[in-house]
């Protein structure tokens, strides 16, 4: 009775009028709990404001009383809830008409959500679901919600007023999206309704529990690869090229669907079928909003050309080039936790071309490569660094995207003993690394100047240890010709070759300087360009020109003179 009264002054203007003339001078047109009390008084017995107070109707938030200093208990004006007004104004498909769930789950995973709607239509209680990619773990929930009402999607684990009873109302069931950083518990209010379902989609780390109790979890698996292909054969590609797409992407249904719609829509541009070239870059444009503020998109338009090696290097290259394509075919006993798991370690001298191998593996593979932000995942806060690295292994899992940490030794370097807490957190830190790259599915690169500088149990864990070295006079010559092209004095360059003891990064700087020389100038490149950019990649570094060069006596003039005026 309390309810309708106050139901009906919310909705009906004429009861409204009524409410407030009885309460006049004093009160405005909401009831307040003296007038409720002294109207359910006759079926009561007795005009019980506590009582009234602290019923049903308070407890499950059908009504909420204003409380302010200044007024009596029998003052406070009564209001419903909006949302439980619009759950009593009819039924929920009146007004309510649920959209399609952008992406159904895959067969393997519909098993396990069918088992966990028969489970809640039994005993309704609290479910987290998780999964690397979010909006895996989103689709799931809705899914599981449609079978058992309708969704309800809020962003913060937070209850409105009235939102418990208006979805018991309604029959709809909220799903709450939780972000947890590593070792944190995320404590959710238990619903005012302890009948009420409630869905908590989360990541891969964290705690979650509703009202202090733990709750049920389901993990997701990521689809097959018969269920990728058939996905990909669904969304239009041909059966070949599904059946290719299903062994590159290691991903969720969800970016699946994603990756097809962006490469239909690229294809329809131009008035062709997509191919696997949209798909990459419908990746590559979905990535630089996933990863951002975390890591960027690195171009992967690398040519065998490109990467100029000495034999033994590129054939360690190749070797782990055919481990990433065949992770998901190795038996399940020898992959242990982390099933697909491919982590490399590329380590020499700065500019012997690591970085640039980490392209050419992308793309030999196809797949996206993220160079992650050291810089940003780093924060003084105790507890964020660590957060924001689950973010970005959480989203390089369910994206198959490859993970590059460029001059890993900052974050992968060696424990030290404790004797600050800068250096408790720094080895926390290190810890959880070490035991997050034991449970990563997916492929990271790490580039360091040196092994040794990398934490010993980091080396243990690696699949993968492959040493670039400055090249030889072999490889100089073949980078020589790679950055400068057709050059004139084919036997100068011999000899430079031969002399110059540089990394593939400082003769890439010294041709672009050459070829900025003669530009500038307006003429064809000539030798003395060349050494006038060596002697200063030499001074940049620090070091003395070798003298196999200054006895160039047709030039050498012409350098020192050269080198003055630049």
């Amino acid at each position: 009775m309390a309810l309708a009264i106050a139901y009906h002054a919310e909705i009906d203007p004429a009861f409204a009028r009524v409410v407030a003339w009885l309460q006049a001078p004093v009160a405005g047109a909401r009831p307040t709990l003296g007038l409720i009390a002294a109207a359910v008084a006759p079926l009561a017995g007795q005009a019980d404001v506590l009582a009234l107070r602290h019923g049903r109707a308070t407890a499950l938030e059908l009504i909420v009383w204003s409380e302010t200093e200044d007024a009596t208990l029998a003052a406070q004006e009564s209001r419903v809830p909006d949302m439980v007004l619009r759950a009593l104004a009819g039924p929920a498909a009146d007004r309510f008409v649920p959209e399609a769930p952008a992406t159904a789950p895959c067969p393997s995973q519909r098993a396990l959500l069918d088992g966990a709607v028969v489970a809640l239509r039994r005993r309704p209680a609290p479910l987290v679901l998780r999964a690397p990619d979010p909006d895996e773990a989103r689709c799931a929930a809705e899914y599981v919600a449609r079978q058992l009402g309708h969704p309800v999607v809020l962003d913060r684990p937070v209850w409105p007023p009235g939102l418990a009873a208006a979805c018991a109302i309604d029959g709809q069931v909220p799903i709450f999206t939780v972000i947890a950083a590593p070792g944190e518990r995320v404590l959710i209010p238990a619903p005012r309704v302890p009948s009420l379902p409630l869905l908590i989609v989360a990541g891969s780390e964290g705690a979650v529990s509703v009202g202090g109790a733990a709750c049920v979890e389901l993990t997701l698996p990521l689809p097959t690869p018969l269920e990728r292909a058939e996905r990909w054969l669904e969304a239009g590609f041909d059966a070949e090229s599904a059946r290719a797409l299903a062994q590159r992407w290691r991903c969720s249904a969800a970016r699946i669907d994603a990756l097809a719609s962006t490469a239909h829509f690229l294809a329809t541009e131009r008035s062709a079928s997509p191919t696997a070239a949209d798909v990459t870059f419908a990746a590559r444009m979905r990535d630089v909003a996933a990863f951002d503020g975390v890591g960027r998109a690195l171009p992967t338009e690398v040519e065998d050309d490109d990467l100029i090696l000495s034999d033994s290097t590129r054939s360690e290259l190749l070797r782990l080039v055919g481990r990433c394509r065949v992770r998901e075919q190795l038996p399940v006993a020898l992959r242990g936790v982390a099933a697909c798991a491919v982590r490399a370690l590329f380590a020499g001298p700065t500019g012997t071309g690591k970085s640039l191998a980490a392209r050419w593996l992308a793309a030999q593979l196809g797949l996206p490569l993220i160079a992650v932000d050291l810089a940003a995942l780093t924060s003084k806060w105790v507890g964020e660094t660590e957060k924001n690295l689950a973010q970005v292994f959480a989203r390089a899992e369910g994206s198959s995207a490859i993970l590059l940490f460029d001059e890993a030794d900052s974050v992968f370097g060696s424990r030290t003993d404790v004797g600050s807490a800068n250096d408790r957190f720094a080895n926390n830190q290190t810890n959880y690394l070490l035991a997050r790259m034991e449970t990563f599915d997916g492929i990271v690169v790490l580039t360091s100047n040196s092994r040794q500088r990398i934490d010993h149990a980091f080396l243990r864990r690696l699949d993968i240890v492959i040493e670039f070295g400055v090249p030889g006079s072999g490889e100089r010559r073949r980078l020589w010709e790679r950055h400068l092209g057709p050059f004139a004095d084919s036997g100068f360059l011999q000899r430079v070759a031969g002399a110059i003891d540089l990394p593939g990064g400082s003769v890439a700087g010294a041709a672009m300087s050459a070829r900025a020389l003669a530009l500038a100038e307006g003429r064809p490149m000539a030798p003395a360009d060349l050494l006038i950019a060596l002697r200063a990649e030499y001074q940049k570094l620090g070091r003395t020109v070798p003298a196999e060069l200054l006895n160039e006596r047709a030039l050498s003039g012409r350098i020192d003179a050269g080198v003055a005026a630049h």
